[in-house]
């Protein structure tokens, strides 16, 4: 609905084609995404920021005027973009109402990562598509080619998520989903498909969840009765040595690593301090000069940085969202 084929390929497609129009090249924007930036490692299978607008993405936008881009490059354009558009020197001046749009149809997409890492978004979700909807119909108006039905059914995610406080993952049945692949191999009658294949997959999809490791993984060492990793799997994240994290009351971390004592779990990293703001959901940051152990509740909640780049030693421009 809001990815693959959803409402941010969509509005990505149209704002770019309208700076683009307009003066601001897909070039200039490609220019920005080749800097140093770096992805949380759990998005490592995304490949590089740079790699979502390539030679052939290129030519084919400057044909069609579209983007095409996979569920996984939607959720990190919609961070990219937003940064180009407002950083960009007069994009925000001469485009108010597309940049405006686009900056909550981002904002959305962030409440939907971190309503996957058990934050309560029901309310502030269902605002920000409000938000969204008003603001798209004003820099789009009312031309038919501006909208499409996913427009409209997102309006009704907030319902569900005000009922469950949790955000529903999409239970993907495409055919070459290994999981769906292996709850058929001994099933004949497919006439009652919710009970014979989809009630097997939901029985291993859990069971893979409930077997999921937490804590360190990969390789570790011991010294003085801790245990150090540098990679930790928490609540269902894949967490890593570089990554950069928001703690609530505590600020941007960057991890250098892990310990664990008995049941006791923390993260080494060194705190970052907040600098200038550079747009609505950047800002600089620069590195203490001492890593520090904070310890990780088994209830605490965290969120990812969208993306960084590290500009010299020790200084970060982080795009929170």
């Amino acid at each position: 609905m809001f990815l693959c084929a959803g409402i941010v390929a969509k509005e990505a497609s149209q704002v770019l084609a309208h700076v683009h129009a307009n003066g601001f090249t897909i070039q200039v924007l490609r220019v920005l995404l080749n800097a140093s930036w770096k992805l949380p490692l759990f998005r490592s299978n995304a490949g590089s920021v740079s790699d979502l607008i390539t030679d052939a993405r290129e030519k084919h936008f400057n044909k069609k005027k579209e983007l095409t881009l996979t569920a996984s490059e939607c959720m990190d354009i919609a961070a990219s973009l937003r940064f180009f558009l407002e950083y960009t020197p007069g994009l925000r001046a001469r485009f108010p109402q597309h940049v405006t749009s686009f900056c909550h149809l981002a904002d959305a997409v962030h409440l939907i990562k971190i309503g996957k890492h058990a934050w309560d978004v029901s309310q502030e979700l269902e605002r920000k598509l409000q938000q969204h909807a008003a603001a798209y119909a004003a820099a789009y108006g009312a031309a038919g080619d501006a909208y499409i039905p996913k427009l409209h059914y997102c309006r009704h995610t907030p319902a569900p998520v005000n009922m469950d406080k949790f955000l529903m993952d999409t239970f993907v049945t495409e055919r070459k989903h290994a999981m769906i692949k292996e709850a058929t191999q001994h099933v004949d009658n497919t006439r009652v498909f919710e009970r014979s294949v989809l009630g097997r997959a939901l029985v291993m999809h859990e069971k893979m969840n409930t077997l999921r490791k937490y804590g360190l993984i990969g390789k570790t060492f011991v010294e003085d009765g801790i245990e150090f990793s540098v990679f930790c799997q928490f609540r269902g994240n894949l967490i890593g040595d570089g990554d950069i994290i928001c703690l609530p009351g505590t600020g941007a971390l960057l991890i250098c690593g892990f310990a664990k004592r008995e049941q006791e779990l923390g993260i080494l990293a060194w705190p970052l301090s907040r600098g200038a703001q550079l747009t609505s959901a950047a800002w600089s940051w620069r590195k203490d000069e001492d890593w520090r152990l904070f310890v990780l509740e088994a209830s605490a909640r965290f969120r990812f940085a969208a993306l960084w780049s590290e500009e010299a030693e020790g200084e970060f421009i982080i795009v929170e969202r």
